[in-house]
This record gives structure tokens, sequence and C-alpha cells, in this order.
């Protein structure tokens, strides 16, 4: 699992289910927010509260920076 912060902010469709059915609404991505993704071959992120996105690996890069997955003191 990989943790990212968003750094610039976007605007994308907001989808209704995984079928990609549009709502013709817009879903804003505001910066510092936090997402994961589970699988390092798919640009899909995901929210605890259950937001997730399906963007392309470039979008992922101009928007996005790693962040370590766990807090540590220091």
């Amino acid at each position: 699992m990989t943790k990212y912060e968003c750094i610039k902010g976007l605007v994308v469709p907001e989808l209704e289910d995984y079928e990609g059915m549009e709502t013709g609404n817009d879903f804003i991505v505001n910066v510092g927010t936090i997402w994961l993704q589970e699988d390092k071959d798919s640009p899909m992120l995901t929210q605890e509260n259950g937001n997730w996105l399906d963007i392309d690996e470039q979008t992922l890069d101009e928007h996005f920076i790693e962040v370590p997955l766990y807090k540590t003191e220091g």
C-alpha cells in the first residue's frame, strides 16, 4: 500500500459507481487530502471515507506526492 497527499487540487467528473456512470457533477480533490493506493500497478486511489479516484499515471505524478505510510516520531 502507498500513501499520497494531494499537492495540486483537481476537479474530475463525479462517477455514480465503479461502472463509470457520470452523475453530471464535479468531484473536487482538495490540496492536502490523503489518498491510498492498494496496488502500484493501478492508479486507483481511495480514501478512508469511501471516496475513490481512477486516474492516469500522469495525473498521479502531477497532483500527488508519496508520503510515509506511518508517521514516525522524531
